[in-house]
């Protein structure tokens, strides 16, 4: 299948209030180098002598740069719609275009330029673009222009700058499930603190100021950091996206592998463990699990008021795990990792703690 995605940047004129908007349709540093030559090429042949260069602003991955691209030129830069009124149009560049696509910064422009270069999904230089390359598409809702269709503001440029409105976005979606307060209170007992939770936003590290305490940990990956793609070290706590478990399973035990993991609490609903991954990779034979008795209320932006329609496993590796069981005992069922029996044929998996015909019925 061939790949729609590409680069939507905004260019700056070095030295001068001059930007320019554009995009390539390759997702790679090297084409968007050769586009910044290419620009600037043009931009001497007709500029009486004076060298000028470009500057990076802004860059996203996009997966439909070219439509995203002429939004920038054709609606960002002048009002579409004011006041309900079509016909009454204006330019968000005051100064109005130098050459084409070229544009003069305006108070709103350069409002709106800020607001993308807080976001982590936004290159703010040519050497920070492989770090974006690596992270998820981020929604158009996220960066596009329409919600920055305001009326011109009072008061100085400095003033609009310092601006405490212009904030970094958090993903979230109506299908996140946040991690009630006694659980982290659970996972802390066992491990003594939380040094990463490798999927987390910072909603659920700072709860909802309500009755839900966040999960408090030393360091936390959100969906741009894209906690798959990195490094975990320390005492883990990890409540994952459950449709991407398979991913978030054979990412465990590579870590678990690679010795830097010390412990690591985890949760799973129950029909996750029906997945081929959760045995091809040895994950059960690795942990200490609990069977819970209830069903787990979680809290987000749906404002759960009942509990999940799952049953929920935690799971716990695996150097205190006589502590586990301890603090678990009044939730649920506890087992010790599972073990293998090894014949001269093949490897045959079998529960030495567990009552298969238990386990049905929990599940």
């Amino acid at each position: 299948m061939i790949s729609n995605n590409g680069i939507v940047y905004i260019w700056e004129i070095d030295g001068e209030d001059i930007i320019k908007p554009g995009h390539i349709k390759t997702v790679n540093l090297k084409s968007l180098k050769r586009r910044k030559t290419e620009l600037e090429s043009a931009l001497n042949q007709t500029n009486s002598g004076k060298k000028r260069t470009l500057n990076l602003l802004a860059a996203v991955v996009s997966s439909n740069p070219a439509v995203q691209d002429k939004d920038l030129n054709n609606q960002f830069f002048v009002d579409e719609i004011l006041n309900g009124n079509k016909t009454n149009r204006r330019p968000y560049f005051t100064k109005g275009e130098v050459a084409s696509e070229y544009k003069s910064k305006s108070i709103k422009a350069v409002k709106y330029i800020n607001y993308l270069r807080k976001q982590k999904f936004i290159a703010t230089s040519l050497d920070d673009v492989e770090r974006i390359l690596k992270m998820p598409i981020p929604d158009y809702d996220d960066w596009g222009f329409e919600k920055f269709l305001i009326p011109d503001s009072s008061g100085t440029l400095e003033e609009f700058l310092g601006n405490n409105k212009i904030k970094e976005i958090e993903p979230d979606t109506d299908g996140d499930y946040y991690t009630p307060s006694y659980v982290i209170d659970l996972a802390k007992k066992v491990m003594g603190d939380i040094d990463l939770d490798p999927a987390s936003s910072k909603r659920a590290q700072s709860g909802d100021d309500q009755q839900q305490k966040g999960v408090g940990a030393k360091k936390f990956f959100d969906y741009y950091d894209n906690g798959l793609n990195k490094e975990w070290e320390g005492r883990i706590f990890l409540n994952p996206p459950f449709g991407q478990w398979p991913q978030w399973c054979s990412k465990v035990i590579a870590e678990i592998d690679s010795k830097r993991v010390k412990e690591l609490f985890m949760i799973v609903p129950d029909w996750a463990i029906s997945n081929q991954t959760f045995f091809d990779t040895d994950f059960l034979y690795r942990m200490y699990f609990c069977l819970l008795r209830s069903r787990v209320q979680y809290w987000g932006k749906k404002n759960f008021t009942d509990a999940a329609a799952w049953k929920t496993i935690f799971f716990y590796y695996v150097p205190n795990g006589d502590k586990f069981k301890q603090e678990m005992a009044d939730f649920g069922v506890v087992y010790d990792p599972p073990t293998k029996i090894k014949t001269a044929s093949k490897s045959i998996k079998t529960y030495s703690s567990l009552d298969l015909v238990k386990l049905e019925e929990f599940l």
